[in-house]
């Protein structure tokens, strides 16, 4: 049985989230409660404009551009500080529920440098009192910007418990998209990778979801593999090959 002073925190805890959902939501940030796959609370950030221009799927196939994933993107200010506040509503949405929050399902770190530095900054200073560590993640995500791009930002989000990987990169800390799960096509990733290659569990048979895999943040030595799924599957091929 749920002790008394329990109940009075997490109702403390529910009371604060409501204040700031509402405050981010009147900045113009985009949350959602989760899908199938992830199973988890996050933020949305627009499409291209917060993304490195270098990205080869815009246009070509990305999933934030399709369906109910763009919908939520074009809803989603540009500005950083909105997702900001979204990303402190989603990681105590996250904590209540005992799941991590998933950061800009759609966008980027940002689209140049400045931004980069602006977003990254004020996002450590808002999410470092959930006293999350590498060992002890509050949320993650995903970048298609390169190291040179983003300079010190990835080690110290990780530093903070946001577990951040790199797009098409097959090392440490790498996630990769491929065509699809066959085992000639994971064969060859797995040769040329420089880590160990996994399937995304949540895209297998077994009902796996992000916030029963987990690993996206507890397991930086892998790269995970992801295929296309839904409408990208038709869309994406002529960038993977």
């Amino acid at each position: 049985m749920t002790a008394p002073s329990d109940l009075h925190a997490l109702f403390c805890k529910i009371r604060a989230l409501g204040k700031v959902y509402e405050k981010a939501r009147s900045l113009g940030a985009v949350l959602g409660a989760g899908n199938a796959k992830t199973d988890s609370p996050g933020t949305y950030r627009p499409v291209g404009s917060t993304c490195p221009a270098s990205c080869p799927y815009l246009g070509a196939g990305c999933y934030a551009q399709q369906r109910r994933t763009y919908m939520a993107a074009v809803r989603a200010s540009a500005a950083h500080y909105p997702a900001v506040v979204g990303a402190v509503a989603a990681v105590r949405a996250g904590q209540i529920t005992g799941r991590l929050a998933r950061l800009h399902v759609s966008g980027d770190l940002g689209a140049t440098r400045a931004e980069i530095d602006a977003y990254c900054s004020d996002l450590i200073a808002a999410l470092t009192p959930f006293g999350g560590s590498v060992e002890s993640p509050i949320a993650w995500t995903y970048t298609h910007h390169h190291p040179r791009d983003v300079g010190p930002w990835l080690d110290r989000l990780r530093a903070i418990g946001v577990a951040i990987r790199r797009s098409d990169y097959s090392g440490r800390w790498g996630v990769i998209v491929l065509p699809s799960f066959a085992p000639d096509v994971v064969a060859r990733a797995r040769r040329e990778a420089s880590a160990p290659v996994v399937k995304c569990r949540a895209q297998l048979p077994g009902g796996a979801t992000c916030a029963t895999c987990r690993i996206c943040w507890d397991r930086p030595d892998l790269v995970v593999a992801f295929r296309p799924d839904g409408g990208t599957d038709r869309r994406i091929g002529a960038v993977l090959t």
